[in-house]
């Protein structure tokens, strides 16, 4: 809910996928399954303003409002 207030108001949103223990080291497909997954839930037009890239703990990407 918050991440679509941000959009709406018009900021740009890190999202941070943590991931614990091996989860980390999954396949990138079900790691970017799992990010999709998230994104989803948004309720606001959004674009990835930096393409999702592995993080030490997980995945991690920047989106901003659609315009």
């Amino acid at each position: 809910r918050q991440a679509s207030a941000f959009l709406k108001e018009g900021h740009r949103v890190k999202i941070n996928l943590f991931l614990p223990g091996r989860a980390k080291y999954l396949d990138k497909d079900f790691l970017k399954e799992r990010l999709d997954r998230l994104l989803n839930l948004l309720t606001e037009d959004y674009k990835i303003a930096s393409a999702p890239e592995k993080s030490p703990k997980g995945m991690s990407t920047i989106i901003e409002r659609a315009k």
